[in-house]
């Protein structure tokens, strides 16, 4: 008979997580995201409703750019990072924005705090951006040593 699975995480952990979210009890955290248009991306929402969110595509399938876009919530986020220009007269930008819903203890306790990212004139612009770390650390990282050409 096979041994059935049992979680190192106890039931009263994730209850006690669950109602954290609900009651977004949380420090920072970003709520909601609705790109007006980010790449193929054009009036989608992406709801981070528990403390980890999977994103599962097909390779091409947005992965990066939703991680992107959620990033630009957040000063120490380069724009050019996720989403570089690809030449001088490149126009494929105009009209890319992006909205957030953000919990930020430190700046309001019980309502979330809307911010926005465009890119207009040429350039992103960010109206009163969170102050959060975020770490970036490329693809590569994720992929299993034995699946790199350079191992």
């Amino acid at each position: 008979m096979a041994q059935q699975y049992q979680s190192e995480i106890r039931h009263s952990t994730v209850r006690d997580l669950l109602q954290k979210v609900k009651d977004a009890n949380f420090g920072y955290y970003l709520r909601r995201m609705r790109m007006t248009k980010i790449r193929a991306f054009e009036g989608e929402a992406v709801d981070f409703e528990f403390p980890v969110t999977a994103l599962i595509a097909a390779n091409g399938g947005g992965k990066s750019s939703i991680l992107g876009a959620a990033a630009l919530a957040y000063k120490n986020t380069k724009p050019a990072i996720f989403f570089p220009k690809s030449s001088l007269g490149d126009n494929s930008m105009a009209d890319w924005g992006v909205a957030f819903e953000l919990v930020d203890k430190g700046k309001n306790l019980h309502q979330l705090i809307p911010r926005t990212a465009r890119f207009k004139n040429k350039k992103w612009a960010r109206d009163a951006v969170a102050e959060r770390p975020v770490v970036y650390f490329g693809i590569t990282r994720t992929v299993p040593a034995g699946e790199r050409t350079e191992f």
